[in-house]
């Protein structure tokens, strides 16, 4: 009779710990994955909730393309961009995970220095290394020669040492084909 009452309550204990165990993936992990995202807010939602860190804002490139320049069709996308040019990419490491020698890109030349944004990439002649760098805008200013931009490489520890200007700037990536 012990055996039988020992058998009870722990098909008992088994019963509700896989009760607990489907309320919880129910609640907080199911929902998650099995609804379709249905606001911006997801992504918060669930570092915050789930993963337990909240989302740092960062700097991102500037809306170049709009969507109405953006036609998907089912055989091909055509995306209308006035004087674009294919850029692929050194294996520098420098722009890793964005950009490694396996991506493409589309560039377009800036018509203006204030069409550079925090958060671009962008190609420039570089003085200090005499050769075309692809980095990333972190932070812009002023002084006695105008305008200048300080660019770092995402994978970079520190910000590239020089002040570019605008007639170094070669191109802005608009688009990065994987």
């Amino acid at each position: 009779m012990k055996a039988k009452h020992k058998a009870v309550i722990m098909l008992a204990i088994v019963f509700v710990f896989g009760w607990l165990l489907n309320d919880i993936y129910t609640h907080y992990f199911a929902g998650l994955y099995l609804r379709p995202v249905q606001n911006e807010n997801f992504g918060k939602y669930f570092l915050v909730n789930v993963i337990g860190q909240e989302p740092v804002e960062r700097a991102s490139p500037a809306d170049i393309i709009k969507e109405r320049q953006i036609n998907v069709e089912d055989s091909q996308v055509i995306i209308n961009v006035k004087n674009a040019k294919l850029a692929s990419f050194a294996d520098t490491n420098s722009m890793d995970p964005v950009l490694d020698e396996t991506a493409n890109a589309i560039s377009v030349a800036p018509e203006t220095e204030d069409s550079i944004k925090i958060g671009d990439i962008v190609s420039y002649y570089s003085k200090e290394k005499k050769a075309i760098l692809v980095h990333r805008v972190i932070s812009t200013g002023y002084d006695s020669n105008g305008k200048y931009f300080i660019l770092k490489g995402d994978n970079n520890t520190e910000a590239d040492p020089e002040k570019v200007r605008f007639s170094q700037v070669r191109r802005v990536i608009v688009m990065i084909i994987y």
